[in-house]
């Protein structure tokens, strides 16, 4: 499931992962420090899927950017900061 920023939630991933038994993808902006942070420590070099989209809309240019890091490229501590 992916949603938007508002979604980037602990009681929303949690509620995704132990109700419906489902995987997330929510976008984590820099008004959230702390796991902004995090995130740009892991190793992003290592990016097996990347998406680059930008386009104008709601009258502003809008850029998204997704990339995905397979589990294989992570250490255990890179895994607990995804949590």
């Amino acid at each position: 499931m992916t949603a938007d920023a508002l979604h980037t939630q602990r009681a929303h991933a949690h509620f995704l992962v132990e109700q419906k038994d489902a995987h997330y993808a929510f976008p984590v902006k820099k008004n959230q420090p702390i796991p902004y942070a995090q995130l740009k420590t892991l190793p992003w070099d290592k990016a097996t899927a990347k998406f680059y989209d930008r386009s104008h809309g709601n009258g502003r240019l809008e850029t998204r950017v997704m990339r995905l890091l397979a589990s294989s490229a992570l250490t255990s501590r890179d895994s607990k900061l995804m949590m």
